[in-house]
């Protein structure tokens, strides 16, 4: 039988325990106590060399990172998969975890562009996609990614397709959605040109402004986890990551948590 030992209040074991759940697998639940540090005893540090939970053994199997188990429990276990085989129906699943993350946010709605992963071009029809959204909506503030923000230390640069939206979005809010002469088959439509007072760049490595998160972290990381389907290509590193910036951010800021943007304003 499966055993899987966690700690009380672990993100990264609620995540395992999902999973083990959804695919309606027999297990033994081990809880170890971080007060009496039974994360730390000789025992789990076999299983797991730096006294983190979860760890899972099976049959001989021993895992120790929660993104290693659940994949490991997809392909051991396929009976019951956490996405369907087909490409259209896993589509679908992360539209419906976008919008699940969305509701999480509390945004009022959200759009997809329908670009694959990895093919996004920084072309004019990206930039019209933009910069229609830009005129419907009538933003006073847009936040997109920091597209200068490439080299995070020595392991790690940005996604190519969060540097592509980041100089799409801003060549679409300025000068484009507030310029009658860019895209003027939108104005046709009757669409009026719109000026975006504010930009707020985020993942940047030069903020210059930091908003207090304090109170909406633990929603923002759930907002994360709504996106299932997907965890198992972040590590559990992704997720103390989030956690350690906000709290170096929340220094710079002088508040427990907070999150560092780069803010270019346009007029006033």
């Amino acid at each position: 039988m499966i055993r899987f030992y966690y700690g009380s209040g672990s993100p990264f074991s609620w995540r395992v325990q999902l999973v083990l759940e959804e695919k309606g697998l027999a297990y033994e639940p081990v809880l170890l106590s971080f007060e009496k540090g039974e994360h730390k005893s000789p025992a789990h540090l076999a299983r797991s060399p730096h006294g983190k939970v979860p760890a899972l053994e099976d049959d001989g199997v021993s895992l120790y990172e929660s993104s290693a188990i659940v994949e490991y429990l997809e392909e051991r276990y396929p009976r019951t998969p956490l996405l369907p085989p087909d490409p259209a129906e896993r589509a679908r699943v992360r539209i419906e975890e976008t919008a699940k993350a969305s509701e999480r946010l509390g945004f009022a709605d959200h759009f997809h562009l329908d670009y694959r992963d990895g093919e996004l071009p920084d072309d004019l029809d990206l930039r019209a996609a933009i910069v229609r959204r830009v005129r419907e909506l009538r933003p006073e503030v847009v936040l997109c990614p920091d597209p200068t923000a490439v080299f995070f230390g020595d392991a790690y640069f940005n996604h190519r397709d969060h540097r592509v939206t980041g100089w799409a979005t801003l060549d679409a809010v300025a000068p484009a959605a507030g310029n009658p002469h860019y895209f003027p088959d939108q104005i046709v439509d009757g669409l009026a040109v719109h000026h975006v007072r504010a930009v707020y760049l985020s993942g940047t490595l030069e903020p210059n402004c930091w908003v207090d998160i304090s109170d909406v972290l633990e929603r923002k990381i759930d907002a994360l986890f709504c996106h299932a389907s997907q965890l198992t290509e972040t590590g559990d590193w992704f997720r103390e990551f989030l956690r350690d910036r906000a709290e170096e951010a929340g220094r710079a800021a002088g508040v427990r948590y907070a999150e560092g943007f780069r803010r270019l304003t346009f007029g006033s």
